[in-house]
């Protein structure tokens, strides 16, 4: 007889969410963040909350010439090029 293969349990899925949170989630969100922080949308007091969370990343963009360009290229996407205003968080037009 052949074991029966058991279905992933809680564990694999809460580590998979901890997984998609932290490696996909975590810096995503840094665009949708700086757009907010641009637009004047972020009380005050999220400033600090948020440089503490971001830090280990801002720490690997400060350490690693790649992951700067990666970032750039990201937060460009939401603010625009050379920090340029921008009304809706996307190159892509809008007819």
């Amino acid at each position: 007889m052949t074991p029966d293969r058991k279905k992933p349990g809680a564990a694999f899925w809460a580590t998979v969410v901890v997984v998609v949170v932290l490696f996909v989630a975590y810096p995503l969100l840094q665009g949708p963040l700086q757009w907010l922080d641009d637009q004047k949308m972020l009380p005050d007091w999220t400033e600090t909350p948020i440089s503490v969370i971001y830090a280990p990343m801002a720490w690997i963009i400060q350490h690693s010439e790649t992951a700067q360009k990666v970032f750039d290229w990201y937060i460009g996407l939401w603010l625009g090029p050379e920090g340029e205003e921008t009304v809706v968080p996307s190159r892509i037009p809008i007819p």
